[in-house]
Order: C-alpha cells, then sequence, then structure tokens
C-alpha cells in the first residue's frame, strides 16, 4: 500500500477491488501534441456483493475512456482505457483517482510516459536483399523537431545486434532549432548472409528520446 499526496492510497489487488495489471501503467515513447494507443486496465469486482463507483478522474498529460462508473456486480469487471497524450517533452505523470464503496480513500493508479520532440519519418527501413560485401543505395531518414524550443543531440549513429551491416551519414549536427528538421542517410552493406537487423538512434539531452528506427535488409550470396 503506497500513500499518495493528498490522502489518496493505492490499493492494488487489494480487498475486494482487482486491477489487472497491477503495476503502475507506462508508455513508450510519444511524440508530443499526438495520442498514443490505449493502455488498458481491468477492474475485477471479487466481493460478494455489488460495488458502486462514483467517480474517476485522469491527470497530467492522459486521457481516459472507462465502462466502471455505476456499478459493477459482483464477479464482474470493467475496464478502464487510459492515453497518453503529450504537449511537452520529458517524462510525464498522473494518476487515474477512483472514488468507490471498497475504500474510505480514493484509490489511485499511477500513469507515466515519455513525451519526445522528434519526429522521425519514416519509422523502418527495408533494404531487401543486398549481395554480401557491396552497399546499397542510401534511403533517407527525416528527423522534424515538432516542438518550438532547441533539440540538442548527445547520440546519433546505428545500434543493434548487426550494426556493423548498416552505416549512416547525417546533417543534423549537435542540435536542431524548434520547427526545423535534418536529414540522415542509411545504407546496407551485408557482412553476411541471411535477415540483418539494426536500429537508428536519435538520442538527446534530457532523455526524451524519439523511438530508434527500424533496420532491416538481408544479405546474399554472390553466386544469388
Amino acid at each position: 500500500m503506497n500513500s499518495e499526496p493528498g490522502g489518496a492510497v493505492a490499493m492494488l489487488n487489494t480487498g475486494v477491488v482487482n486491477f489487472s495489471p497491477s503495476a503502475p501503467v507506462s508508455f513508450p515513447s510519444q511524440l508530443i501534441n499526438t495520442t498514443s494507443p490505449p493502455e488498458t486496465v481491468k477492474v475485477t469486482n471479487t466481493g460478494s456483493t455489488a460495488l458502486s463507483i462514483s467517480s474517476i478522474k485522469i491527470s497530467g498529460h492522459f486521457g481516459m475512456g472507462d465502462t466502471c462508473e455505476g456499478s459493477v456486480a459482483a464477479g464482474a469487471n470493467c475496464e478502464i482505457n487510459v492515453t497518453f497524450n503529450p504537449t511537452a517533452a520529458g517524462i510525464q505523470q498522473g494518476l487515474v483517482t477512483i472514488i468507490d464503496s471498497a475504500s474510505s480513500k480514493p484509490q489511485v493508479i499511477e500513469v507515466s510516459g515519455l513525451g519526445t520532440a522528434l519526429k522521425l519519418s519514416p519509422a523502418a527501413l527495408s533494404f531487401g536483399d543486398q549481395q554480401v560485401g557491396t552497399t546499397s543505395p542510401p534511403q533517407k531518414i527525416t528527423v522534424t523537431n515538432e516542438s518550438t524550443s532547441i533539440v540538442k543531440f548527445t547520440t546519433i549513429g546505428i545500434g543493434g545486434s548487426d550494426s556493423n551491416d548498416f552505416s549512416e551519414t547525417e546533417n543534423c549536427g549537435s542540435e536542431l532549432a524548434g520547427g526545423a528538421y535534418c536529414t540522415a542517410s542509411i545504407a546496407f552493406t551485408p557482412t553476411r548472409t541471411g535477415i540483418r537487423r539494426a536500429s537508428a538512434a536519435f538520442e538527446v539531452v534530457g532523455g526524451a528520446d524519439p523511438p530508434s528506427v527500424v533496420l532491416t535488409g538481408t544479405g546474399t550470396s554472390s553466386s544469388k
């Protein structure tokens, strides 16, 4: 049981109310001013009488829909669907606050997510078949700063299990002004046959990194 500000108490999976998952709801990196797919928390009444839910509210950079307000019969369940819609970069936190007949104090579900100002397009690059030891034509990633503030880079590079099979050049420099964009060119030079995988990462000061761009290609033998 974790005490929360304002006298609210997190009582996950205690008493006659069961929350699934019971862990805090966490969202991956989400572009500012966009809305994530929903994460669902199932609320189950494990008691022998109906559960009365009078209020469900959410705070912070999050949205919510639910099927819970009113009465939940004994043994029945309802759902709380949480979305993340950050308006600023960085770690964002909030609470789903539930007022019900199972507790004299509000019950809460912690929610958090990472907002990023950088939009990477496309989200993935596929290079298809490429003969081992030869280099593909480059493909481009466009990096756009969707905020009005400067974003400073700490690392731009290729990572992953087959990172040596891909190379990148870029014109982004050390920072990107608000509303500006830059590009990175990725080439594929397979070192062995078979499917090769890596990712292009753009890491920024403060840790509000965008999702990496997935890179795939297939190395083929010289006789193919």
